[in-house]
């Protein structure tokens, strides 16, 4: 028979965690509440992504900690790619594709540096991975849900990209990432909730998307918190 009769999966990992969402009927609902500091990848291998996830339009992705992509390991000639904070694909890329994340408390997301080129290598600078890349989403939603009680501090939910690597010589330097990734002509919808399982939670989050990149854009935003930041590029 299988596992049956749940709804929500959740892993409290603080490595690389790669989550696919055909792989138990079941349940729509994906918990992420183990934090991923940015650490380096082995020696000239690329960083992974601290989060990977393959889903359909209607599950959902709980992030409840900080998560970091490795940054790219030492290299020897050319540098290597840092890895994604979170790195979203559909499973069928039809144009349609929605992506639904919910993040609790203070659950930063940064992509990893780049290594550079080796020394007297002559060689390029790794890329820096990105923040959030959900390339083939085309609405992404974002849900942003405040722990704090009315005496504390409210959260700010930061996306960040990981920095390029520089080159050796005559090599090329990498690119920086970008904190946020989405499809062409994406919609982004910005949510704002307080955490019902937390008692007392009063404060509304604010939230940091950094540098977005997509060709066109449309936004949606809906929230009741003090404080959001973005820039776009398309």
């Amino acid at each position: 028979m299988g596992v049956s009769g749940f709804e929500i999966v959740e892993t409290t990992a603080t490595t690389a965690a790669v989550i696919d969402f055909q792989a138990l009927s079941t349940y729509d609902t994906v918990r992420v509440s183990g934090a991923m500091a940015v650490a380096a990848a082995g020696a000239d291998t690329a960083g992974s992504a601290s989060v990977t996830s393959t889903s359909e339009n209607s599950d959902t992705l709980v992030i409840s900690a900080a998560r970091g992509g490795q940054t790219g390991g030492t290299a020897t000639a050319a540098g290597k790619n840092g890895g994604d904070g979170i790195n979203i694909r559909s499973y069928s890329d039809n144009g349609s594709n929605t992506a639904n994340l919910r993040f609790v408390g203070n659950a930063d997301i940064t992509g990893g540096n780049g290594s550079a080129a080796a020394a007297a290598s002559n060689g390029n600078g790794g890329n820096g991975g990105d923040g959030l890349d959900a390339v083939d989403t085309e609405t992404l939603n974002i849900t942003i849900v405040g722990t704090a009680l009315a005496t504390g501090t409210a959260d700010t939910v930061t996306f960040a990209a990981g920095a390029l690597g520089a080159e050796d010589g005559t090599g090329t330097a990498g690119s920086a990432g970008s904190s946020v990734i989405v499809g062409t002509n994406a919609t982004i919808v910005l949510t704002s909730e307080l955490d019902s399982g937390t008692t007392g939670a009063a404060l509304h989050n604010n939230i940091d998307l950094g540098t977005i990149w997509f060709e066109r854009y449309t936004q949606w935003f809906s929230f009741p918190w003090k404080d959001y930041r973005y820039s776009c590029n398309w």
